[in-house]
């Protein structure tokens, strides 16, 4: 049959077999039996073979098709595995959902309004940072004054802002706020995250309602890295739990991610896999946001507990 070839089309020729067509020949040559077809009567029929009789063909076939399930499960699997180790990111997920703030829509900007605890709350349902109290005017083992603890908080959320469509901004009323800050009133671990998420019919995507991080008071900060692990700087800490709270998750302790499992001396800004993290989910930083990482920080007002 002669076939024309037009422009952005093809006119069709002969269908070939459809797969339901296949798979009826395939089980027929497999087990030496057709399937049940509908009669002219409305009554269904056998052609072929008894199905009394199970050819040792038909019992290889039944394992070699459980294999190609199990097997193509398997490779799906390591895929996806070997899809996020490359990435170098995961998302966090509550309840079968990835989480962020703003709109339910990948790549969306949003806002994110925070506060320091200026009193103790208890929270209520919260999995971590249940009761939580304000940061004291002198932190830790090292006495670092409240003043230089907020602003290791600004240069972690300017870090942030520098690399992805998310934006924080202080308010004053904690009723206001999305993100609390304080310490924990019950020490223990270096610092939490915590994050709720609005509940409602199963998505892929969740708003997030609100968050909180919380420090422990008695372990010892700083303010920069001194090779000594057992000491914790505010800004690497902070940025880790900033990035659990706009919706990362963790990642291998061998990454060299802001979001590794294990805390480490080694970056005080997103890495490439936080940053394709944080752009997935809030698209790339604004223009202002992007052109540095606000060196001013230090500069700027910062309300006390």
């Amino acid at each position: 049959m002669h076939r024309e070839r037009v422009y952005g089309q093809k006119v069709p020729g002969p269908r070939p077999p459809s797969f339901a067509s296949r798979l009826k020949f395939t089980i027929r040559k497999a087990f030496g039996y057709s399937l049940p077809t509908e009669n002219t009567s409305g009554t269904a029929s056998l052609r072929g073979q008894s199905l009394q009789v199970v050819r040792p063909a038909g019992l290889f076939f039944i394992a070699w098709f459980i294999m190609g399930i199990v097997a193509a499960t398997l490779a799906a699997e390591a895929s996806a595995t070997d899809l996020s180790a490359r990435s170098g990111f995961r998302l966090l997920s509550l309840d079968g959902s990835k989480v962020k703030w703003g709109t339910r829509r990948l790549g969306t900007p949003a806002s994110v309004r925070y506060t320091f605890l200026r009193q103790s709350v208890a929270r209520s349902g919260a999995i971590n940072c249940r009761f939580m109290t304000p940061f004291p005017s002198l932190l830790g083992d090292q006495k670092i004054d409240f003043t230089r603890v907020a602003a290791e908080f600004l240069a972690a959320f300017a870090a942030w802002e520098a690399v992805a469509g998310v934006t924080f901004e202080e308010v004053d009323d904690p009723e206001a706020a999305d993100l609390l800050l304080g310490v924990q009133g019950i020490p223990r671990g270096i610092a939490y995250a915590d994050v709720s998420h609005r509940r409602g019919a199963d998505a892929p995507l969740a708003s997030i309602r609100q968050a909180a991080i919380c420090l422990n008071p008695s372990v010892s900060w700083e303010t920069g890295f001194d090779g000594d692990d057992r000491t914790f700087d505010i800004r690497l800490v902070a940025l880790h739990e900033i990035g659990h709270v706009i919706g990362l998750d963790h990642v291998g302790r061998r990454s060299g991610a802001i979001m590794r499992h294990k805390y480490r001396e080694q970056f005080r800004v997103p890495q490439k896999g936080d940053i394709a993290g944080a752009t997935l989910l809030y698209g790339p930083a604004r223009p202002t946001m992007a052109a540095s990482l606000r060196p001013d920080f230090a500069a700027r007002p910062v309300s006390s507990p």
